[in-house]
């Protein structure tokens, strides 16, 4: 199952639960459910998998163990693997904070960065949030690029601002975690866009 294979791997190359969590961009609670199958990773989170471990994806998800018979693939594997650990080293000298986020609670928490995007303002709606704070989050040394993460909206573009700062204030005071203060809360309206919630506030 994909659980004992996760902590399989996790254990023969010699790696906490934290350095994993490191790897894959996400907090140890993350990698702790996915060992104790209360979670699943995403596709995302598969692909850094298999390229980190150097395995395929039929030796990760299959019901049967690990395929270590054949001794070439074994090689492989820790030919592989040597490449991206020491990457990963370096990479966990880069300073992260954690901040979850309010419009996806299940995207990667772990940031290096913060930046705030404006909607276009073609015309001032009350209803209409103006910003969203993003968090940039940890390059993982995999082939894909992480995406930044939408953590909340704003109802005006200057309290994205001040919040995008005092979670870089955070993230420079070597804090762990930082809790989001300056948003408004939001609702769907429409397929593509939301509007605040009167009345959640």
């Amino acid at each position: 199952m994909f659980q004992k294979k996760i902590k399989q791997l996790r254990l023969e190359h010699d790696m906490s639960q934290e350095d994993l969590a490191d790897v894959l961009g996400v907090t140890r609670q993350s990698i702790s459910k996915y060992e104790n199958g209360t979670a699943e990773p995403s596709f995302d989170k598969l692909a850094i998998l298999v390229g980190y471990f150097g395995v395929s994806y039929d030796d990760l998800l299959a019901a049967d163990t690990l395929v270590e018979k054949e001794e070439p693939v074994k090689k492989a594997v820790e030919k592989v693997a040597a490449t991206p650990k020491e990457k990963t080293e370096k990479e966990v000298l880069e300073p992260t904070i954690e901040v979850v986020s309010l419009l996806n609670p299940d995207e990667e928490s772990r940031f290096v960065a913060f930046e705030v995007v404006e909607k276009p303002a073609y015309f001032d709606i009350d209803y209409k949030p103006n910003a969203v704070l993003q968090g940039i989050p940890a390059k993982t040394g995999g082939i894909f690029k992480p995406r930044n993460v939408d953590l909340a909206w704003y109802k005006e573009s200057e309290d994205a601002y001040k919040e995008a700062q005092e979670a870089a204030e955070a993230l420079t005071a070597g804090k762990k975690m930082y809790d989001l203060k300056y948003f408004v809360p939001v609702k769907k309206h429409g397929f593509f866009s939301v509007q605040i919630d009167s009345d959640a506030e």
